[in-house]
């Protein structure tokens, strides 16, 4: 399998920490994405090994547009956030919960907001429409 290679923040969870507390966390450090069996695989590089090729590093812009929302949540705007066109099976749901969860959780250096919003559309979508 081939790795996908990102640079990212980390945040050590040390209280009084100056590097997190003030800024984004500690880093960038590279690391390692593989897909095995349907799961992700994350491997810390520290550097880029040599001839690896890294993914394309994208806006802010591009990478929270998924994720935002204003005020009350939407049906489509959960559903945008989900990454559903129409409202899924519980199980599909709750499945998809999880992976973005485990994809995006702030203690394995995912961010907060971005794991609220995935929360919030888990949240609003469990909801009995009836």
């Amino acid at each position: 399998m081939a790795w996908t290679y990102k640079l990212r923040y980390t945040k050590c969870g040390k209280r009084g920490c100056n590097v997190c507390s003030d800024g984004p966390a500690h880093g960038p450090y590279w690391y390692g994405y593989e897909h095995v069996g349907g799961r992700v695989r994350t491997k810390y590089f520290g550097k880029l090994p040599p001839g690896a090729e890294f993914a394309k590093q994208t806006s802010y812009d591009e990478r929270y547009a998924r994720w935002e929302y204003h005020g009350k949540m939407s049906f489509p705007v959960a559903l945008r956030i989900m990454g559903f066109e129409n409202m899924p099976a519980r199980s599909a749901l709750i499945k998809r919960w999880r992976e973005l969860v485990s994809a995006h959780h702030p203690d394995i250096g995912g961010d907060t907001k971005v794991c609220s919003a995935i929360n919030a559309a888990y949240t609003f979508l469990k909801q009995p429409w009836g």
